[in-house]
C-alpha cells in the first residue's frame, strides 16, 4: 500500500483534469493531422544566367487549372495562384506588366479566354508584349465545401525566354490541402533565395 493510500488520499485525478487532458491530447492530434494534410514539396530549378536578367519585363499569364472531380478549368484559382506569385518576382528584380494588360493583349491576339496560351504562342505574345520572359503553367485542384474551397494537389510553373524558348525556371508542387496562395507563395520564396545565391 502506498504512503497516499495509506493516509486516505485517492490518487485519481479530478475528472475536470482527465477530461482537459483528454482535450489536449485531441487537440494535439488534430492540429498535426492538419499539419500532415498542409504538407507538400515543391521542387524549384533556376537557370543561373537568370541572375543576369533581372530587371527584364515578364508577364504572368494564366495558368490552367483543372478541377480533379469535374474536369472544368478553375479561373479563378488561376488568378489566386498568379496573384500570389507576381509579387516573388517582383522582389526577384523583374518588371511584371499588370495582368489586365496581359488580358487585353490575349484577346486582342485571339489566344485562348482562360489566359492560358500555348507554349508555341509565347514567342509571338512577347513579341507584342515587349516582354523577355513569360510566366505560365497548368495544375490540379481539389474543390472541398460546396466548390467554396480549392486545394491544389499539384502545380507546375515555367518561366520562358519568350526570344528562345528556353525556360529558365521550372517548378513543380505537390500537396494535399494547400490553398493555391500559399502554394505560389513556397514556390516564389525559393525562386527568390534561389537568385540570391
Amino acid at each position: 500500500m502506498n504512503h497516499d493510500a495509506r493516509c486516505g488520499i485517492s490518487s485519481m485525478k479530478p475528472a475536470w483534469i482527465q477530461q482537459a487532458v483528454r482535450q489536449g491530447a485531441i487537440l494535439v492530434a488534430s492540429l498535426a493531422f492538419c499539419l500532415f494534410l498542409a504538407c507538400g514539396s515543391q521542387q524549384v530549378h533556376v537557370d543561373p544566367a537568370l541572375k543576369s536578367a533581372r530587371g527584364e519585363k515578364i508577364a504572368v499569364l494564366g495558368f490552367e487549372m483543372q478541377n480533379l472531380q469535374g474536369g472544368e478549368l478553375l479561373t479563378a484559382v488561376s488568378d489566386e495562384f498568379c496573384d500570389a506569385l507576381v509579387p516573388f518576382f517582383m522582389k526577384a528584380g523583374f518588371r511584371v506588366i499588370e495582368r489586365r494588360k496581359v488580358g487585353l493583349l490575349l484577346k486582342e491576339l485571339e489566344i485562348q479566354q482562360s489566359g492560358v496560351i500555348d507554349m508555341k504562342d509565347t514567342g509571338r505574345f512577347g513579341r507584342i508584349a515587349q516582354v523577355r520572359f513569360v510566366v505560365t503553367g497548368s495544375g490540379a485542384v481539389s474543390v472541398a465545401h460546396s466548390g467554396k474551397n480549392f486545394f491544389l494537389k499539384s502545380v507546375s510553373v515555367k518561366m520562358i525566354d519568350a526570344s528562345t524558348g528556353e525556360t529558365a525556371i521550372a517548378a513543380s508542387f505537390e500537396g494535399t490541402a494547400v490553398k493555391p496562395g500559399d502554394a505560389a507563395a513556397r514556390i516564389g520564396r525559393e525562386i527568390v533565395e534561389q537568385l540570391k545565391r
